[in-house]
């Protein structure tokens, strides 16, 4: 009979044999490498693989060389010498044999074996299992069966240990399900010696989770490295119905009380599963290394150290590049002469301000979505961080103050103004002394503050507020240097009254706001470079008393609604590139005085109706394309002082009416086509200081009654046809000094050899009408 058991004997302790019918757990990771060391001693087999019924060795494929090995390591084992053949020995209720030599050597290790196992259950807090007769040694170590009973051993005297658990008897098994025979769980840390898998994937036929044993139930015990029914992974299958039943094991015999013993095994069976006896040393602890779950952390913690490691590393290149693009150079000198800004108030970002000014010009213009950056931007952010006086949302001058600042970041982007430019470096910097005009056009230097200072807004340069209320009324900024655009947000001032940017270089076109502007009264934008049509708003400013859009790029023609203009005192639309004709309808403009359309491509007609502007005093239509003659109802014009009809292509005498103007001072109708004779009547012209007749057709001679004139001062007579003598007493008009500077005749011989047109002893220059050239004449 072949022995199912296997023990190991080790210097630190007796060992704990595991037997059929009794099942041990021990919650120790160090079983395997027990394992493996008891079978590298004693040339036992390795554990069973995933799939095999149990561990067996290659080449173990008949009963009796199985027998012979089993009989070689249990006679070794009890011996504790060298081997041999293992010793003929009965188990519990079956027939004695005859005891070898050694027999007594034995039985004293038994007795060493069960006072250890009596003191251990003591120690270990458990009632040492109960102890049936002794009609057999190794009843000294068994449970006793029938339903189940258990020795809970501590493994050392230590009690932070984990405690050995000695399962016996019939339908003894360990797991959470009940079963026929009784079930006896077997609970531990996830270190056990045999791993529990408590689950109902693992109890197919309800003989306990994962239980050995169980009376007429199955357990199957799932293991992992640490298990002892396994190497690495694998399964050892139990049967249930007391002792376990396999043909590897015979059935129990009677009264064997689930103790270890020896049972027939058939020739015939080839790779039974051996369930063999574990050396355990309960003083041994796994190494660190074979934890799992410490092998786990360690991964855990080094993933994420990689980790942190990373974060940090770019968190520094980040932050590294950030700091570089911040570097600037600072001067010095500046920053010890130069007084501090005052910190930006950030909370005025969330005061109202902003959306105040969003509602002023839009949110897509000074919006968190908008572009940037622009003038707007640059306002807004001045209005609110770098502005000194910090105005809040509640003050009535805001708006303008914020306008004032756009209209500079919109006239300033590629120059520097010449009067009175901000000085953002020193806010202390703000008086500034300018050029401006009186109203009679007269340049004079006067001190003012310097445009976005900390001052008022009313005492900028080329502000003015001349109400009590400190509203601005005009903005008057001439030959300023001025570049880019007008923002059109200008008429949103309130009361603003007047627009004056004269010789500048602004651009862009005429917005069509400033003609919604209810209280605008004055326009002056001449000499710049504005393009484009008159916006049809400009015809409905009705209060409009001046409109200067002369020396522009200006196109299209002046429509007939210029009528609506009824408070129009000057109308100038000099230096464009207008065309057509001069409307009819500006005979409606009652109080229209000054008006120049000169220098553009007008055509047709000078219209009759301008004899209706009987207030006019300068009317300038030269250098156009204007036919025809010269319309009689001129003479109507008795308050006009200046008229300029030159380089067109007007026809006919000058009609008689044209002497009944009275106040008329400077007369240019040069370069025409004019023909006829100068009448007499021209005596009338007593206000007359130039007649500027120069290259027409008149005929006949020059009239000896302008010497009557006293206040004529130029008289241009030549490439004409005048012919005759000039009376000599034009000679006493160069006694008085600066009387008559200049008179022009064709008094040079004609084509240089012929006689001359005129003869003239009196005049100052002398000309040839054929080679257009002249001489003074000494």
């Amino acid at each position: 009979i072949a022995a199912k058991t296997r023990s190991a004997s080790r210097e630190r302790g007796p060992a704990l044999a595991t037997a059929t019918g009794a099942g041990v757990a021990a919650n120790n990771r160090d079983a395997a490498d027990a394992a493996a060391k008891a079978r590298a001693r004693g040339g036992g087999p390795p554990l069973g693989a995933p799939g095999n019924r149990g561990p067996t060795r290659p080449g173990a494929r008949s009963a009796q060389d199985l027998d012979a090995r089993i009989q070689q390591k249990a006679g070794q084992s009890l011996r504790g010498g060298p081997r041999g053949s293992a010793p003929n020995q009965r188990g519990p209720g079956g027939p004695r044999g005859s005891a070898r030599p050694g027999a007594s050597q034995t039985r004293e290790q038994l007795d060493q074996l069960d006072a250890r196992i009596r003191n251990k259950s003591r120690q270990g807090g458990a009632p040492p299992a109960p102890m049936g007769p002794e009609d057999d040694d190794w009843e000294r170590i068994r449970g006793k069966g029938g339903g189940g009973n258990q020795s809970s051993f501590a493994a050392d005297e230590d009690p932070g240990r984990e405690k050995i658990v000695l399962a016996s008897g019939a339908g003894t098994s360990y797991g959470v399900g009940p079963g026929p025979g009784g079930s006896i769980p077997i609970k531990g840390m996830d270190d056990d010696l045999h791993d529990n898998k408590d689950g109902p994937d693992h109890d197919p036929h309800g003989g306990g989770y994962g239980g050995m044993g169980g009376g007429g139930g199955r357990g199957i015990v799932e293991g992992t490295t640490h298990s002892i029914f396994q190497d690495d992974t694998g399964y050892g299958d139990n049967r249930g119905g007391g002792a376990i039943n396999d043909l590897a094991y015979g059935d129990a015999p009677e009264g064997a009380n689930g103790l270890a013993v020896a049972v027939a095994v058939s020739p015939d069976e080839d790779e039974a599963f051996i369930p063999a006896a574990i050396e355990y040393d309960p003083d041994s602890k796994p190494p660190l290394y074979k934890n799992r779950r410490f092998r786990i952390y360690s991964i855990a913690a080094v993933i994420l150290l990689v980790l942190v490691v990373v974060a940090v590393v770019v968190a520094v290149v980040f932050n590294t590049k950030e700091q570089s693009t911040k570097i600037v150079e600072i001067d010095q000198a500046s920053l010890e002469t130069a007084t501090p800004t005052p910190q930006p108030t950030s909370a005025r970002w969330t005061m109202g301000v902003r959306e105040q000014i969003e509602e002023l010009v839009g949110v897509d213009k000074v919006g968190p979505g908008a572009k940037k950056p622009t003038p707007y931007t640059d306002a807004l952010d001045w209005i609110l961080d770098d502005d000194p006086m910090q105005l809040q949302k509640d003050s009535p001058f805001i708006t303008q103050r914020y306008l004032l600042a756009l209209l500079y970041f919109s006239a300033d982007r590629d120059s520097v103004w010449r009067n009175c430019p901000p000085n953002f470096d020193d806010h202390n910097d703000a008086e500034c002394q300018a050029t401006v005009y009186d109203q009679d056009g007269e340049p004079f230097n006067d001190t003012f503050y310097r445009m976005l200072s900390g001052e008022p807004e009313c005492e900028w340069y080329g502000v003015r507020c001349p109400g009590e209320d400190n509203f601005v009324r005009e903005i008057e900024m001439i030959e300023n240097n001025m570049t880019g655009t007008l923002p059109p947000e200008l008429a949103l001032m309130p009361v603003l009254q007047r627009l004056s940017f004269i010789v500048n270089d602004l651009t862009g076109t005429l917005h069509s706001e400033f003609g919604s502007m209810k209280h605008l009264i004055d326009v002056e934008f001449h000499y710049n470079y504005f393009s484009g049509t008159v916006p049809d708003s400009f015809y409905d400013a009705d209060n409009l008393i001046r409109l200067n859009i002369g020396g522009n790029l200006l196109t299209g023609t002046i429509s007939p609604q210029i009528k609506n203009l009824r408070s129009l005192v000057g109308l100038f639309t000099f230096d464009n590139t207008f065309s057509g004709s001069i409307p009819t309808e500006v005979g409606e403009l009652d109080y229209l005085s000054y008006t120049r359309w000169s220098r553009n491509l007008h055509s047709g007609q000078i219209p009759t109706e301008i004899g209706q502007l009987t207030n006019l005093i300068e009317l300038y239509l030269q250098w156009n394309k204007l036919t025809g003659p010269l319309p009689s109802t001129v003479g109507e014009l008795t308050y006009l002082e200046d008229f300029f009809i030159n380089n067109n292509e007007l026809t006919g005498p000058l009609p008689i009416q044209f002497y009944s103007m009275e106040s008329l001072t400077w007369f240019y109708c040069f370069d025409n086509s004019f023909s006829g004779t100068l009448s007499p009547l021209v005596r009338r012209l007593t206000n007359l200081e130039r007649l500027i007749i120069r290259r027409n057709f008149f005929t006949g001679t020059i009239p000896k009654q302008l010497m009557e004139l006293e206040n004529i001062t130029m008289i241009w007579a030549h490439y004409n046809d005048f012919s005759g003598t000039v009376s000599e007493d034009f000679c006493d008009l160069y006694d008085e000094p600066y009387r008559l500077s200049r008179f022009y005749t064709d008094c040079l011989p004609s084509d240089l050899t012929g006689p001359p047109a005129v003869t003239c002893v009196c005049c100052t220059d002398c000309c040839d009408t054929v080679q257009e050239t002249c001489m003074v004449n000494e």
